[in-house]
C-alpha cells in the first residue's frame, strides 16, 4: 500500500466545470487550439475557435485539465504527453499498434 496522501498536486475547488460534463469533442478542440496556441482559451474569440458558449469555455478548460491532457504553464494551458501520446493523428496511437503509453501517464499515478 502506498503513504501518498490522497489527492497530493490536485487544486480544491468546486464547481469550476460550470456545471458542464465533459462533451463529445471537447478535449480534441482543446487539443488542437493549444497545439497552435498556448492562449486560445484566454483570448477573446475563444468561443469562435472552440465553436461554444462563452460559459462552456472555462469547463472546457477544466475537463481538459481534469483528464490530464493540458497543465497550467503561468496563464497558459499546454498540451501534456499524455493529451500528444492520446490524441496526435501522426505520432499517437493507431488501433492495430502495439504502442504503450508515454512513461507515467496513463499509469496508477494519475
Amino acid at each position: 500500500m502506498s503513504n501518498r496522501t490522497p489527492l497530493t498536486g490536485c487544486l480544491p475547488g468546486f464547481g469550476r466545470h460550470r456545471g458542464y460534463p465533459p462533451r463529445y469533442g471537447w478535449l480534441r478542440k482543446v487539443y488542437d487550439a493549444l497545439r497552435q496556441d498556448p492562449t486560445a482559451l484566454r483570448r477573446p474569440d475563444a468561443t469562435v475557435v472552440l465553436g461554444v458558449g462563452k460559459s462552456m469555455v472555462p469547463s472546457m478548460a477544466f475537463w481538459s485539465q481534469a483528464f490530464g491532457l493540458a497543465a497550467r504553464n503561468g496563464q497558459d494551458l499546454v498540451p501534456t504527453n499524455r493529451a500528444h501520446w492520446l490524441l496526435d493523428e501522426e505520432t499517437g496511437p493507431t488501433p492495430t499498434s502495439n504502442s504503450t503509453p508515454v512513461s507515467g501517464c496513463c499509469t496508477g499515478g494519475w
